[in-house]
C-alpha cells in the first residue's frame, strides 16, 4: 500500500485520483506523519496562460521524478539547514542532481504544502541582492534514500 497523504487512502489504487484530488486533506497535511515524506500523486501542470513549451515541459516530468526530487530537497535541508530557493537549487546541482530553478522551487513549495518544510523564520539575499526566505525541513521529515537522476 502507498498511503495518500491527503485522504489517507491507497495512492497506488488506479481508481485512486478519481476519489481523491489531493486537495481535501489540507488540514491533515498539517499534522504530516513522518513516514509519509513525499505527496502521494503528485501533479505535473502549466498554468493556461502558459506557452506551449511550459507545457510540454510539465508533462516530460514523472511522478517517480517529483517524489526523487522532493527526496533530494529534503535530504539538503536537513544537511544544510536553513537555505534560500538558489542556495537549495545550487546543494542539488552539486550533488549532481540536474533540475531548472523553477522545478526545484515548485517541488520545495509542494513540501511547503505537505507539511514538510517549512520558513525557518530567517532572511538571505539572493545574488541579485533581493530578500529571500530561507527554508528548513521539518522536524518529523523524514529523508529516503535518494537515487541520481535528471529531470
Amino acid at each position: 500500500m502507498q498511503p495518500c497523504l491527503f485522504c489517507g487512502g491507497d495512492a497506488g489504487e488506479p481508481d485512486h485520483r478519481t476519489r481523491c484530488d489531493g486537495r481535501q486533506g489540507v488540514v491533515e497535511a498539517a499534522t504530516f506523519q513522518a513516514d509519509r515524506a513525499f505527496l502521494a500523486e503528485p501533479e505535473n501542470y502549466a498554468r493556461a496562460t502558459d506557452p506551449a513549451t511550459s507545457h510540454a515541459a510539465a508533462a516530460s516530468v514523472t511522478e517517480d521524478t517529483i517524489r526523487e526530487l522532493h527526496a533530494a530537497i529534503l535530504q539538503v535541508l536537513r544537511m544544510h539547514p536553513p537555505l534560500s530557493d538558489e542556495q537549495i537549487r545550487e546543494r542539488l546541482f552539486a550533488d549532481g542532481v540536474l533540475t531548472t530553478p523553477s522545478g526545484a522551487r515548485t517541488r520545495r513549495s509542494e513540501l511547503v504544502h505537505a507539511g514538510v518544510v517549512k520558513d525557518s523564520g530567517l532572511r538571505g539575499t539572493t545574488k541579485a541582492g533581493r530578500p529571500t526566505i530561507l527554508w528548513t525541513a521539518c522536524k518529523d521529515a523524514k529523508v529516503l534514500p535518494m537515487r541520481r537522476w535528471i529531470a
